[in-house]
């Protein structure tokens, strides 16, 4: 018999039978039926072509050739544990390198501090690599490997972006409602109507090249990629454009900035993280996902109440007067 014939399953049903002293005895440690366990011990004792035990009403009973390979078989299945045990924390240690990519907006308003907090507070050897770069550059440095994750973007089909083998994760849906600065003469008016914005200056969205259809406008003046290009547009008085409604909440209560209500115009976009394609994450990025993941969910629960804490991108940066 070729050591490649053993099925470790049958040596490890036969190592417990024994220790439990019989195979009624190791139904509830084995969690398997009488029938299942006789059978695995029969194919046992068909490959090595030994008789190993008697089993019967008279009880069970090891032969002398039972008695030798049992020696034999406790070694390999205490050995195979002590592998096990080895591979398990090799697996589970938090240690070589990981490679993330974020948004300036998710350094800015999701709980990116609370997450390194609970991360680094954890004992591991991790290097990590940290990026901050447009959505469509974090998808293709995904794609092309350079990247492990790319947190707080949006659907990358929403950017019709040449990038495949990479998968979207949604975390929450981002209301974007049409705001103007306090030095655009929209600031003062009321009861502003869709057809008063036919010649207002505007920012497309670099993902959302329908922003002009939606506003109503066609005096395209910029296309960004990022809020804090949006917001310094803004604020400039010279644009009107989408901008994440609980984002603005700072500057809406500064006196900085308006949204501009009108029925239909606004935008929801789901915000989330993508990965690679059927990649397993590493140990040490899965747990960075999972803090964050956790210190994510009181953020996500406060977005859907309203009641967003807005000194939490107050944190990280200052507002822009």
């Amino acid at each position: 018999m070729q050591v490649r014939d053993f099925d470790i399953k049958q040596i490890l049903v036969f190592v417990t039978v024994v220790r439990c002293g019989g195979l009624s005895a190791a139904q509830d440690y084995l969690n398997m039926a009488l029938p299942t366990i006789s059978g695995h011990l029969k194919s046992l004792e068909e490959r090595l072509g030994l008789r190993l035990c008697i089993r019967g009403r008279g009880g069970f009973e090891l032969t002398d050739e039972g008695e030798k390979f049992y020696e034999k078989a406790i070694e390999l299945v205490d050995t195979f544990k002590d592998f096990s045990d080895f591979a398990q924390n090799l697996c589970e240690s938090l240690s070589g390198s990981i490679h993330i990519g974020m948004t300036d907006q998710s350094l800015r308003d999701f709980p990116v501090s609370e997450t390194f907090e609970k991360y680094y507070q954890r004992d591991n050897t991790i290097v990590a690599y940290y990026y901050t770069d447009s959505e469509h550059s974090l998808f293709t440095k995904v794609q092309d490997r350079e990247l492990d994750i790319a947190i707080g973007v949006t659907d990358p089909v929403a950017h019709n972006a040449h990038v495949s083998g990479i998968e979207f994760e949604p975390l929450f849906t981002e209301t974007h409602l049409l705001f103007c600065g306090d030095h655009h003469p929209l600031f003062n008016e009321s009861n502003i109507k869709k057809a008063r914005l036919k010649d207002c200056r505007f920012y497309q969205r670099g993902y959302a090249p329908d922003d002009g259809e939606k506003i109503g406008s066609t005096h395209l003046g910029a296309v960004i990629h990022d809020a804090s290009t949006a917001l310094a547009l803004l604020l400039s008085g010279q644009f009107i454009g989408f901008f994440p409604a609980q984002i603005a909440r700072p500057w809406v209560e500064s006196g900085q900035l308006k949204p501009i209500i009108i029925p239909g115009v606004k935008d929801e976009i789901e915000i989330g993280y993508v990965t690679r394609q059927e990649e397993n994450l590493t140990p040490g990025l899965k747990t960075f996902m999972e803090d964050f993941l956790e210190s994510f969910s009181k953020y996500r629960q406060e977005l859907e109440s309203g009641q967003f804490d807005a000194s939490r991108q107050l944190r990280h940066v200052p507002i822009l007067t």
